[in-house]
């Protein structure tokens, strides 16, 4: 993004670039705009945009929708209390058709909107958290919960990575573009090392080995 700039009008820019037909593109709540929706459709892909505040009236709409859904149209799927990171974890997602929507023509193509529940269990304590979607998909729950524990992969298997099997946040290089550079070498060595396969050693024991020995490094780049 230029300094002056934001990701809602860096998004469409970079649709332009790259070839989404037939994908589904997820995107944060800054991404939810009417027209990123539309440049979406309109490069024969679909959407599935997190819903927050900055869609005031129709996050009302929505939540509304889900907090009283007895009686009306809606679908639901539940998946098994699964143990991640020392708390226990659930996750549900309650899906509904969109066409009663008051801006249903404003957003193009909108099908489906999405309510996703996550509840932890941490000893005693259980906290539960909800995430709302709107989507140009007509799908089941369960596909939903999988497109959207997808999107948050990105954020567990590349930024996690980069921090822990590369201290990305403790690097102390500032200046000019060297930030940036070593970022995207640090991301085009991540999936090399992930395409090694040697059993159950680590991605930090690949780089320790591979800068010991010559073969080794041979083999990683040259598999």
């Amino acid at each position: 993004m230029d300094e002056k700039s934001n990701e809602i009008t860096a998004i469409p820019k970079l649709l332009d670039l790259i070839d989404v037909a037939g994908d589904v593109v997820s995107i944060d709540a800054i991404g939810c705009q009417m027209d990123i929706a539309a440049a979406i459709r309109k490069k024969d892909a679909d959407y599935l945009l997190a819903l927050k505040g900055n869609q005031g009236h129709l996050l009302e709409d929505v939540t509304t929708y889900f907090d009283y859904p007895e009686g009306l149209s809606h679908e639901e799927w539940r998946g098994p209390w699964e143990k991640n990171h020392g708390r226990i974890e659930r996750r549900s997602i309650v899906t509904a058709p969109a066409n009663w929507l008051e801006d249903k023509a404003k957003w193009l193509d909108i099908q489906t909107i999405i309510c996703s529940t996550s509840v932890w269990q941490v000893g005693r304590k259980e906290t539960v958290a909800k995430r709302y979607y709107v989507s140009s998909l007509q799908a089941t729950p369960e596909y939903f919960a999988k497109l959207i524990r997808e999107h948050w992969s990105i954020e567990n298997h590349l930024h996690w990575a980069l921090d822990v099997i590369f201290r990305e946040d403790a690097c102390r290089v500032k200046k000019d573009n060297s930030p940036l550079n070593l970022n995207i070498l640090r991301k085009l060595a991540l999936p090399i090392l992930h395409a090694c396969k040697l059993g159950r050693m680590s991605a930090k024991h690949k780089m320790l080995k591979a800068a010991r020995s010559p073969v080794f490094l041979d083999k990683l780049l040259f598999p």
